[in-house]
């Protein structure tokens, strides 16, 4: 067991990426977004869809179902929080609390530094099953905190800025023994926010589970009976929040078209690296956009030159 001053002194300790996390917000972005009553800056594109979905959310009915309709929102389609991608997680927080907010109010500056106080966080709980050098550590915040293929979201994808959920689940993932509550958590949290990260929670749970089958810490039935409780877990939420509101009368295009392109990690995009060139992609490669970072490249590069030095000690 754990000394009680030792999980104090740990807990302590989570402040630091915490409030790297931030400091990492305000020197990204400016701080300004934090302000709730700034809105210029969702009035074009995809920000201000967000925007009008959480304009006509917050004036629906408290008790509705499913809890996520937004049927004034859609020329007469009714339709979803979801569907506007207005991170349904902030939107249901702030609809209880509508009547004291001001005409003009927007959640997503505080979105954006919750999530990079998270990031840093979870980078610190993951990094810290392999290291406890506080240095390390830190630095390792800082390089998940402002990956590029995170920051990038920014521009307008607020939902998909969510990616410390990705790293909570790698943690989950990575620990000694299998956490069934903080999985049901994760993949709840998950849900509220959009569907693309609860595909990949869910491809990372399942390998979770597979993985304690393989450890022999659980046996087969077991997981399988988990996996079932995560299906149906997740299949009753997304009910709740609006996910199976839309039918068959609505089509949608892109497929094929936005897509990552296989280079995209190591392709600066012209804007993300002083030193590596661009590289010259398709329209749609835009979308599929995923830089490491040239920090992450060379420490890769190091890593596999470390690799190989030590396979061939050991041969």
């Amino acid at each position: 067991m754990i000394p009680l001053a030792s999980q104090r002194d740990s807990a302590r300790w989570l402040l630091l990426p915490l409030a790297l996390g931030v400091v990492l917000f305000f020197l990204v972005t400016g701080g300004k977004i934090l302000n709730p009553g700034y809105t210029d800056w969702l009035m074009n594109g995809d920000p201000a869809q967000h925007l009008l979905g959480w304009q006509f959310f917050r004036f629906t009915p408290l008790l509705q179902w499913p809890l996520g309709a937004n049927p004034n929102f859609g020329m007469a389609l009714s339709s979803s929080i979801v569907f506007t991608d207005s991170i349904p997680l902030m939107a249901f927080i702030f609809k209880v609390l509508n009547p004291l907010l001001p005409e003009q109010f927007q959640y997503m500056g505080l979105w954006a530094l919750v999530c990079f106080a998270l990031q840093s966080l979870f980078a610190w709980k993951l990094l810290g099953l392999y290291t406890r050098n506080k240095f390390l550590l830190t630095v390792g915040c800082v390089f998940f905190a402002i990956a590029p293929a995170a920051v990038w979201r920014l521009h307008g994808h607020f939902a998909l800025f969510g990616q410390w959920t990705l790293v909570a689940s790698l943690y989950l993932y990575c620990s000694k023994d299998y956490k069934r509550g903080q999985w049901v958590l994760l993949l709840s949290v998950g849900v509220l926010i959009h569907a693309y990260l609860v595909a990949m929670l869910l491809a990372i749970a399942i390998t979770d589970l597979v993985q304690r089958i393989w450890i022999k810490q659980m046996t087969p039935l077991k997981a399988m009976a988990h996996a079932g409780a995560a299906l149906l877990l997740v299949a009753l939420i997304m009910w709740a929040v609006g996910y199976f509101m839309v039918g068959a009368g609505v089509a949608s295009g892109g497929f094929g078209f936005y897509r990552m392109n296989l280079l995209s990690l190591i392709d600066a995009d012209d804007i993300w690296s002083r030193t590596l060139p661009d590289i010259q992609g398709f329209s749609g490669d835009y979308e599929g956009f995923n830089f490491l970072g040239s920090g992450m490249l060379v420490l890769a590069a190091v890593a596999i030159s470390v690799g190989i030095k030590n396979s061939k000690t050991c041969f």
